[in-house]
């Protein structure tokens, strides 16, 4: 009985000692799950912060240029590398060796970016341009693998399979910072030319969302017949005032319908 007892007492023992093992080692892996994803969740928010402070401050004085881009990518990729190498060494990998391979393989691959991205295939848009593709204009609001989004702007959304948009025509009024305005007119016949095209560019130049370079305002003649003379008033603006400055110019034509003699019988053409 003796034995038998001292026998379940070492057994009973035994287990302790295992379940305490198990539990150590559970607590063990706890410890690095959270403290490997309090790192993660540190260097996700690094590159979230460092992302911000650049568009804040460098893209609008830098551009988004080849080095803007190549450096910006580069940083990010060493963040990443530097958080996985912390929580790799936090569970006991021995990271020594791979850091600087890791690293000098990162540079190597940034001069190559740096040199080869001119030649590198890619779609003549990004997130955030006004794009034009067959009759759907609209803004790019995410570009996948499958698919480029354009949001219209009724709210409609248009997907555009990728391998069907390069076989087509596409207009980027965002390709460019500026855009020219051109507004057709017909004015009758035996009104003053040169005193309605003094008062379409008075219009244009004291806006003071209008250019004068590429070209200052101007007025041209494109044709005349005994019923009006056909008119063009062009000038250039930025793109994203295009729209607003073009209905404001509409507005004030209209506006000087029945005040302004020069103004008095101008008709936009039909079309």
């Amino acid at each position: 009985m003796e034995q038998e007892s001292t026998v379940d007492t070492e057994t009973v023992t035994g287990l302790t000692q295992k379940a305490e093992e198990i539990v150590n080692q559970i607590n063990q892996y706890v410890d690095l799950f959270f403290g490997s994803f309090f790192v993660i969740i540190v260097g996700i928010i690094a590159i979230y912060l460092i992302h911000k402070i650049a568009a804040r401050f460098l893209f609008p004085h830098f551009g988004k240029g080849r080095m803007v881009k190549v450096t910006g990518i580069t940083l990010y990729a060493l963040i990443l590398l530097a958080t996985a190498l912390i929580v790799l060494d936090g569970i006991g990998v021995d990271v020594s060796g791979i850091a600087h391979i890791a690293i000098v393989t990162i540079f190597v691959l940034a001069v190559l970016a740096f040199f080869l991205l001119p030649f590198l295939p890619s779609l003549p848009f990004k997130i955030g341009h006004l794009l034009e593709v067959r009759d759907e204009l609209g803004t790019v609001t995410a570009i996948s693998p499958l698919f480029t989004t354009l949001e219209k702007f009724d709210g409609t959304m248009v997907f555009i399979p990728n391998t069907s948009i390069l076989s087509m025509t596409i207009k980027n009024y965002s390709h460019v910072s500026s855009r020219r305005i051109e507004i057709s007119l017909s004015i009758e016949n035996d009104m003053n030319l040169e005193r309605t095209r003094e008062a379409l560019i008075r219009l244009m130049t004291e806006d003071e969302r209008v250019f004068k370079e590429p070209s200052k305002p101007a007025v041209f003649v494109l044709n005349a017949n005994p019923v009006c003379i056909e008119l063009l008033a062009v000038c250039w603006v930025k793109n994203k005032d295009w729209y607003t400055t073009k209905s404001d110019f509409w507005e004030a034509i209209v506006a000087n319908l029945n005040e302004d003699v020069h103004l008095a019988k101008l008709y936009p053409t039909v079309k």
